[in-house]
């Protein structure tokens, strides 16, 4: 026991050192090549361990070391920003959406923290836990004409939401998302509408497929797990496949994806088109990180508007065209992830009651 916890502690020593490390290095770091040169060298020191893990367990240490102060930062020789006391108050999103029901009573979901039956509509129970929302799975799918009953989650800026729907399929809404599904499956059919981003893990039923329309945009699956994100105001909808086997149908157009790949639609010309991708930068977001693959900054920025529930406005529009490679933890605190893109890129930001200004 004793030489087990003299190795647990000489690798938090060692694991220690190599946080501070990274924060030196962020100093340091030539700003022309940003990303790219900062996350060579966190590979490379870690050896065996994936580039994720390293930055995973790194932020581990520093953003606690964030939170209570700033003294690591000036250990280290990385002047504070000024602006870090009114960026600190902006937080990460968190667990929050606001339920409608079909009678169109609204129920704020981030109001009850205990497990308990929150509403009942058309016979289904509708349960609340620490995790999901939840839909009875006892009523039974029928082929028998039933007058079908909407209920429609909706995730804000700044928050996230887990639903159990009636058949079983998992759905994870992203911030600022919409869904809108049957309280119960009935018919030869299982179809739910989405506007903005959700990953879904879909319960297998070969006798009725599912649909996610999105627009224009169509998917259809029998039992697989996906990530749609189709927020109005882009121009494009992306559809990245996990496992199993989808269609994506645009009009009379349709392709077929495998895992590992991704169909992208214009909205405005309503083309088509599929490519293989590392799906870790889309699906990142599930397993708590942002993963950004040679994203520029206003991709970025407007992945992290929705987030934190921000605004931002660009005083250079070349700005915009930055290019970022890297993770970034999704719960850090909003001046640690402004911090890093500062550090790491000619960039300057300036932060006044959650709006953001983007300098060079």
């Amino acid at each position: 026991m004793e030489e087990q916890k003299q190795n647990r502690l000489e690798k938090d020593d060692d694991f220690l050192d190599e946080a501070v490390d990274l924060l030196i290095q962020m100093k340091r770091i030539n700003k022309r090549k940003g990303y790219h040169r900062l996350l060579y060298s966190i590979n490379h020191k870690s050896g065996k361990r994936r580039m994720l893990h390293v930055v995973l367990k790194v932020a581990a240490v520093v953003l606690p070391l964030a939170i209570g102060g700033i003294a690591w930062w000036n250990m280290a020789g990385i002047e504070t920003p000024k602006n870090a006391v009114e960026v600190a108050k902006i937080m990460p999103g968190s667990s929050k959406a606001c339920l409608y029901l079909d009678g169109g009573q609204m129920v704020m979901l981030d109001t009850f923290v205990e497990n308990r039956q929150i509403a009942e509509d058309h016979g289904v129970e509708i349960h609340k836990n620490e995790k999901s929302l939840v839909y009875s799975n006892d009523s039974i799918l029928t082929d028998k004409p039933v007058k079908m009953a909407y209920n429609r989650l909706e995730v804000p800026r700044g928050g996230e939401f887990n639903i159990v729907l009636q058949d079983g399929t998992e759905v994870w809404l992203n911030a600022d998302s919409r869904l809108i599904y049957p309280v119960a499956f009935h018919g030869k059919e299982r179809v739910v509408t989405l506007e903005g981003e959700a990953f879904f893990v879909v319960k297998r039923d070969t006798a009725r497929p599912f649909f996610v329309v999105s627009g224009d945009q169509k998917v259809r699956v029998l039992g697989t797990e996906f990530n749609v994100c189709a927020y109005p105001d882009e121009s494009l909808i992306y559809t990245t496949l996990i496992k199993g086997r989808v269609a994506v149908e645009v009009g009379n157009r349709q392709l077929t994806l495998q895992p590992g790949e991704q169909a992208v639609m214009d909205v405005n010309d309503k083309t088509l088109n599929k490519q293989p991708v590392n799906v870790d930068e889309f699906v990142g977001w599930r397993k708590n990180m942002f993963v950004f693959e040679d994203q520029n900054l206003e991709q970025i920025m407007a992945k992290l508007t929705r987030w934190y529930d921000v605004k931002v406005f660009y005083r250079n529009e070349e700005a915009k065209n930055i290019i970022f490679k890297g993770n970034l933890p999704r719960y850090a605190e909003f001046s640690t992830i402004l911090e890093i893109i500062e550090k790491s890129s000619d960039v300057k930001f300036e932060v006044k009651d959650h709006v953001v200004t983007v300098n060079l």
